[in-house]
């Protein structure tokens, strides 16, 4: 079984936050690993883990990165 979670200020997507900015405070969360180049798992035990995707979204809320491809600074602020 697994669920997708969307974590955003509110529902318009009204602000960001830097990918380096995310990612370096979720190195200090306890039992969260870095999982890829933009992914984390959290495992909290051995039979349970939470994937952790960070994404680039539009003001919509839907994916805007390609796969493979390198996003531009402005796309990443």
């Amino acid at each position: 079984m697994s669920y997708d979670l969307t974590i955003a200020k509110d529902e318009k997507f009204s602000t960001s936050t830097s990918f380096a900015g995310l990612s370096a405070f979720l190195r200090t969360l306890g039992g969260v690993k870095p999982n890829g180049n933009r992914g984390f798992v959290f495992e909290s035990s051995r039979v349970r883990h939470m994937e952790i995707d960070l994404e680039v979204v539009n003001d919509e809320g839907d994916n805007i990165e390609e796969a493979g491809e390198r996003l531009s600074r402005d796309q990443l602020y």
